[in-house]
């Protein structure tokens, strides 16, 4: 018996190991942005107007005591542009080489809360390409299509930032087989000491 009973123990550490090993996540900011070609404060924009267009989502780790974000924190990128003479297409995270953020001020977001962000809260978002072509960000909300400074110049339209809570919940795979393994154990313990009794 008491090697059946150190045998539990012995999987219950074992699930529990399993199941202390599954990736924690964290809090997220999610980012939405768009550009225009247009610029918003009137027609005398001072690299010219286009009819280009761009949208970008970037997912970065939330914020803490360091408002300085920067690409070693972000897990995903997907922007696009399109109706430029020259850059338009998708591009992912591998097509920038430093996506920076530093904020003047990280506003206290509630879960799921979906805020516009505005000067005052932002200080710089820049983006660099790597050089195959994906957009550049020279100043804080304007993006140069084609990453060549010359080509279309666009302008933010909107900054949005949602954040999500990613809790570190074990996967339901993990569970099962945690739950299932000690299910199996207790038929175990039962069956021996059923022939035990015998």
């Amino acid at each position: 018996m008491a090697q059946i009973r150190q045998q539990i123990i012995s999987c219950v550490f074992a699930c529990a190991a399993v199941l202390a090993t599954q990736p924690a996540k964290a809090d997220t900011y999610t980012f939405e942005l768009t550009w225009t070609g247009q610029w918003a404060f009137g027609t005398d924009a001072p690299f010219g107007n286009s009819d280009a267009k761009a949208a970008a989502t970037i997912v970065m780790e939330a914020p803490d005591s360091d408002p300085n974000l920067t690409m070693d924190r972000i897990t995903e990128v997907s922007m696009s542009v399109w109706d430029a003479d020259v850059g338009n297409g998708t591009f992912s995270k591998s097509d920038f080489s430093n996506i920076y953020t530093s904020y003047r001020q990280v506003p206290e977001l509630a879960l799921n809360e979906r805020y516009w962000l505005s000067g005052y809260d932002l200080y710089d978002f820049l983006v660099f390409g790597n050089g195959n072509g994906a957009p550049i960000q020279f100043a804080n909300y304007m993006l140069w299509s084609g990453g060549i400074q010359g080509s279309n110049a666009l302008y933010m339209s909107s900054m949005y930032v949602t954040r999500t809570l990613t809790a570190a919940v074990p996967e339901l795979g993990s569970t099962a087989l945690f739950l299932g393994g000690l299910a199996l154990m207790g038929a175990m313990v039962r069956r021996r000491a059923a022939i035990a009794l015998r």
